[in-house]
């Protein structure tokens, strides 16, 4: 996992493609990744994971989740609200088992700060054909 900022910011921000781009390790233009907003955008990644033989599982978390220790995902946090941001909105960031390893905000702040807990949507990457030898950068 190498630490990817996101570059656009708010509500049509790209911090779930940062957060892909950390686990995955690519330090490419975050344009060249599939969009993370709008109708259908989960299937352009599930397409995108192909090429690893990956596909995607979303879990809807709770409090008391366990999750996968030593592996790598992305968890989406509702934020805080505030005055300026004062409706719902939804931020992704790396997490390693049950802790935040990486904010693509970038602000230097806590890799918490203004996350609502628990997690609200889990991102795990899992294995099409375990027949199939892959390159899994997932998994430390």
């Amino acid at each position: 996992m190498i630490p990817i900022v996101q570059t656009v910011y708010g509500r049509k921000g790209n911090c779930f493609k940062a957060a892909m781009a950390s686990i995955f390790e690519i330090e490419d233009d975050l344009d060249t990744l599939p969009r993370n907003h709008g109708s259908g955008w989960e299937d352009e990644w599930v397409d995108w994971l192909q090429q690893f033989g990956l596909t995607m599982l979303c879990i809807k978390t709770s409090s008391g989740t366990r999750y996968l220790k030593d592996v790598y995902w992305v968890g989406t946090f509702r934020c805080k609200p505030t005055l300026k941001h004062p409706w719902p909105t939804y931020h992704a960031v790396v997490m390693l088992g049950d802790e935040i390893v990486w904010n693509p905000q970038g602000f230097g702040l806590p890799h918490d700060w203004g996350l609502e807990k628990p997690v609200h949507n889990g991102w795990y990457f899992i294995v099409q054909d375990p027949g199939t030898r892959t390159r899994t950068p997932i998994v430390r």
